[in-house]
């Protein structure tokens, strides 16, 4: 995929943002943090040259957003049989409606390659109200089945120990349940974005 940086800006574009949103390469990176600790802290070194004006203070803060794996997109855009138009201009509606979410972080017109990749945590742990859709479009009866217990009230600890504990994302449900085949309006409508 070709992507120019007019289109990344629109698809990155972030309402907290004080500046507008360019890429830059890592030119290095070192785990700051104890190996034991809560939290990796990393200093990582950007280069900066290709951004136009970057104007920064000490205390400022940079947020990195990490695009998704090629690999990861490609397996979703492949089990999904999206291949055939995955690099293909489309078009979606980004206003909310009713039974729909805001998709105004997407461009209203681009790739569903570019969408997946740029714009959508596809590692995120999937919401009940999601999974209840995901069941939706699933065919074999036991696993709509067990999809369906999962997100009900009656399944809350198993999903709590299931899905959330184990940071299950839509890969990995795609994956347990191969009749589960979503369209790609009701994968983008139950994505989050993809956040720094």
């Amino acid at each position: 995929l070709s992507l120019s940086g007019a289109d990344f800006r629109e698809a990155a574009s972030y309402p907290s943002s004080a500046t507008p949103v360019f890429m830059a390469k890592i030119l290095s990176a070192k785990v700051l943090s104890r190996s034991d600790a809560v939290k990796k802290a990393l200093e990582l070194e950007l280069d900066l040259s290709d951004s136009d004006h970057v104007q920064y203070e000490p205390g400022d803060a940079f947020s990195i957003v990490s695009q998704n794996s090629d690999s990861e997109v490609t397996w979703l855009i492949e089990r999904l049989d999206l291949t055939d138009v995955a690099q293909k201009e489309a078009k979606i509606c980004v206003k909310a409606s009713a039974g729909t979410r805001d998709l105004s972080h997407l461009p209203e017109v681009w790739t569903p390659y570019g969408w997946l990749k740029y714009c959508c945590d596809i590692r995120g742990v999937p919401k009940k109200m999601f999974l209840r859709k995901l069941a939706e479009c699933t065919s074999n009866p036991k696993e709509k089945r067990r999809m369906l217990e999962l997100c009900s009230r009656q399944g809350a600890s198993e999903y709590s120990s299931l899905i959330r504990e184990n940071v299950v994302n839509v890969l990995d449900v795609l994956a347990a349940f191969p009749s589960c085949m979503p369209s790609l309006q009701t994968l983008l409508n139950g994505l989050l974005r993809l956040m720094p």
